[in-house]
């Protein structure tokens, strides 16, 4: 137990100086460097932020439940994911971030008109809040 706890803490706290490094001289009061680190992060750490975005809680409890109750069908779903979030960091983000676009709302906006964007974005806050 107290070397899981302590491996935890260890790569947590090697993880947030490694993004301390790479983002340090960015300006993080901007849309871009809030959002999407400065645009100094390479594609590898993108590509490795959104593979463990896929890997939750509920990937690592509820697939295992489900995989010993309904056998490999479970694993079904999750099979894809790679080849999705592949195809989305090789072709859909970087067309995305060409035309300025960084989060939902603004792709929203270009895609349909102000209102949708506007509704997703009180949809949201009703569920934060």
């Amino acid at each position: 137990m107290v070397f899981t706890l302590g491996s935890f803490v260890l790569v947590t706290v090697a993880v947030a100086f490694v993004s301390w490094l790479k983002t340090k001289g960015t300006d993080e009061t901007s849309k871009d460097g809030y959002f999407l680190g400065g645009r100094s992060l390479s594609g590898l750490v993108i590509f490795g932020s959104l593979m463990m975005t896929n890997l939750s809680a509920e990937q690592l409890v509820g697939r295992n439940g489900q995989g010993y109750a309904a056998g490999m069908t479970a694993m079904g779903w999750e099979t894809m994911c790679p080849i999705a979030l592949t195809l989305m960091a090789l072709f859909f983000i970087p067309k995305y971030f060409k035309l300025g676009i960084s989060t939902i709302p603004e792709f929203l906006e270009a895609a349909l008109t102000a209102q949708p964007a506007s509704l997703y974005r009180s949809f949201s806050l009703s569920l934060i809040l």
